[in-house]
């Protein structure tokens, strides 16, 4: 079966074939490089929002004179940012953000 199978398999065929294939290889590629594209941009806002938001939590706990507080938010808030990059860092390393698309 396979031998007259292997037989009728012509060079347009086969060209046909390796055509197909470099074009999924193709949009595999682009499709990867789409999801990438806003990446940096995206944690480079969360990073600037997480921030923002010290420094309004520190100005809040100082215009209302209750500067105890200052230490705990702090350190609770990079306890968030850094939890949350070290997780993308895993993330990231283990290839679950990349493109495993088979």
């Amino acid at each position: 079966m396979e031998r007259a199978m292997a037989a009728q398999v012509q060079p347009e065929h086969l060209k046909q074939i390796l055509e197909t294939a470099k074009l999924r290889e193709m949009n595999r590629h682009q499709e990867a490089t789409d999801r990438l594209k806003y990446q940096p941009a995206v944690v480079s806002a969360v990073l600037m929002l997480a921030f923002l938001f010290i420094l309004f939590f520190g100005w809040l706990a100082l215009a209302y004179g209750k500067s105890e507080i200052i230490l705990p938010v702090i350190t609770a808030l990079t306890g968030l940012i850094a939890g949350g990059v070290g997780g993308y860092g895993v993330g990231k390393s283990q290839g679950r953000g990349g493109d495993q698309s088979s």
